[in-house]
């Protein structure tokens, strides 16, 4: 397979989806363009397949970095699997 701009685990937001995050999980061989295949952060259960030339075009999707943090209530932090991402155009 030839090298891709992207790689498996960055994250990205389309465009038009208002915050929703996704995660890329892997890359389908066997299309012309290569095709990723990403996974909603926030829904595990629910995954798109999209071409990588959609994937880096910047009218359609946006990489983010997701960064985690234990959430702190009443002065009691959650353990990190209840942490808050957030994201940030990059």
């Amino acid at each position: 397979m030839a090298k891709t701009p992207v790689e498996i685990g960055q994250s990205f937001c389309k465009v038009d989806s208002h915050g929703i995050i996704w995660t890329l999980d892997s890359f389908n061989e066997n299309t012309e363009p290569v095709h990723g295949r990403l996974t909603r952060l926030d829904d595990p259960t629910t995954s798109i397949t999209v071409s990588i030339n959609v994937l880096t075009d910047p009218r359609h999707f946006r990489r983010t970095i997701v960064e985690e943090w234990p959430l702190t209530v009443r002065g009691e932090t959650t353990p990190l699997r209840t942490s808050i991402a957030r994201f940030r155009w990059r």
